[in-house]
């Protein structure tokens, strides 16, 4: 088979041999700003002088930045030349070896992120800034939230260490402002909670600690679920992991049911990844509370593994399993008795239908559309805004891949909106659908539009 034709990276070879010589010399220097999991070798300072890996991880990146003396990666010729999935607006690397490295990394856990050297200043400030060379949607999340979020483990000054009841307040607050799809100001919280989350945890007594746990895995849980919502799944995932070490030294069933949850969705928002989601969800399904020692909690979280085991199997077109999983998640949501909202999941019987759709929506759009009919969401605690918001962007998507569907498309854009505004301004995939619309624009058919796309962010 024919080699890739790869373009050797001239500017930053000339670089190394200007300041370093060696490739030995130019790895050593690098490693001194790098945690374990990210060292770089000889071998790999060789893959990108060929034009092998044209756009390493964010952390060697960073490293290479600083050693070799310059502001950005065009000085030293790296681009990220792959294409982004839109629809799940997240970054991928070019070097396959860096992602198994950081999967397996991120996937056996280190407490408070340890292992993958959350403190060090490099990884904090590279993933501080916007990614660059990407393509669609960029994610709009605030510079503040993704420094306060990769330092969370640094702990509040002493005068402003809060008690578990004040960040048990403010774990509700983050929590009800995403469900109410309130983005930024959520997105406000972040610092103070994670700052707080960190010294509540630091100081725990002994007798305190699975309270202190959970709650702390709580915050992260917020932001995780938050960070995606901005379209930064990186950070979700690593946001989503800390929530699952705290829970597993809680030995907490159910809020570790809840943490691999946002663990999935992260790695499914992954181009590449949705078989490492696939394994995680069906690993935590292979454990789980026997049916008559379920409470809400533990029917809640089960259900909504089970839902996300739907999303992934029918994303990897496995359809009999998706199929399986939602009729799993429907027995459980009658076992619940109703729509509620435990561990911030919203599972119930409507959110199973929510699903449903929004998985047909991709293969089956004329099934989203039928199932859309019987929807009814004035079952969701009225302050659900966000899952009752992408109950219609499913539907957009849905009426967006049918022959003349575009003005359906945009008045469900247009709910969506109403419902959350904020949404199709800093939801990666709403922005992407609004894009794919105004690129066949009709304004005849579909006079809104043009005006919605402003008002997002999308169109000038």
């Amino acid at each position: 088979m024919e080699k890739p034709p790869y373009t050797p990276n001239k500017l930053f070879r000339d670089a190394r041999v200007r300041l370093f010589g060696t490739r030995e010399a130019l790895a050593e220097a690098a490693n001194q700003h790098l945690a374990a999991a990210f060292l770089i070798t000889a071998n790999d300072i060789g893959k990108i002088e060929r034009g092998v890996v044209s756009h390493p991880r964010a952390p060697r990146r960073a490293a290479l930045r600083k050693v070799l003396e310059v502001a950005t990666d065009a000085e030293i010729g790296l681009f990220d030349t792959h294409a982004r999935d839109l629809a799940d607006a997240a970054r991928c690397d070019s070097d396959g070896k860096d992602a198994d490295i950081d999967r397996r990394t991120l996937l056996r856990g280190s407490v408070m992120g340890a292992s993958l050297g959350l403190g060090s200043s490099s990884f904090r400030q590279e993933l501080a800034r916007p990614a660059e060379h990407q393509e669609g949607p960029r994610s709009s999340l605030p510079e503040a939230v993704r420094i306060a979020v990769l330092a969370a483990d640094t702990p509040a000054a002493e005068r402003d260490v809060a008690g578990i009841l004040e960040v048990q307040k403010a774990v509700t607050e983050i929590h009800e402002a995403y469900q109410r799809a309130q983005y930024n100001e959520a997105a406000a919280l972040v610092p103070a909670l994670m700052s707080a989350a960190s010294s509540l945890a630091a100081k725990a007594r002994h007798d305190d600690r699975h309270l202190v746990d959970t709650t702390v895995a709580s915050a992260h849980l917020a932001v995780s679920k938050l960070t995606l919502k901005f379209g930064d799944a990186e950070l979700a995932w690593i946001a989503a992991d800390r929530a699952r070490a705290c829970v597993v030294e809680a030995n907490s069933f159910a809020p570790l049911q809840v943490a691999l949850v946002s663990i999935g969705c992260a790695l499914l928002s992954m181009p590449g990844r949705g078989q490492d989601a696939a394994s995680l969800v069906e690993r935590g399904l292979s454990k789980v509370t026997p049916p008559g020692r379920r409470g809400p909690r533990e029917i809640s979280a089960l259900g909504a593994l089970n839902l996300l085991a739907a999303v992934i199997a029918a994303r990897l077109d496995d359809r009999p399993k998706a199929r399986a999983h939602i009729r799993v998640a429907r027995e459980l949501a009658v076992d619940l008795g109703g729509d509620r909202n435990e561990l911030w999941t919203a599972f119930g019987p409507t959110n199973v239908l929510i699903h449903q759709i929004g998985i047909a929506a991709r293969h089956e759009p004329e099934r989203a559309i039928a199932l859309g009919e019987k929807l009814d969401t004035t079952r969701l605690h009225v302050a659900l805004a966000s899952r009752r918001s992408q109950v219609h962007l499913d539907l957009a998507s849905a009426f967006g891949r049918q022959l003349g569907g575009d003005a359906s498309a945009v008045l469900h854009l247009l709910e969506a909106e109403q419902l959350a505004p904020q949404l199709l301004r800093v939801h990666p995939p709403a922005r992407s659908l609004i894009i794919n619309l105004l690129a066949r624009e009709r304004r005849a058919a579909t006079p809104g539009l043009r005006a919605l796309a402003i008002r997002a962010g999308v169109a000038a």
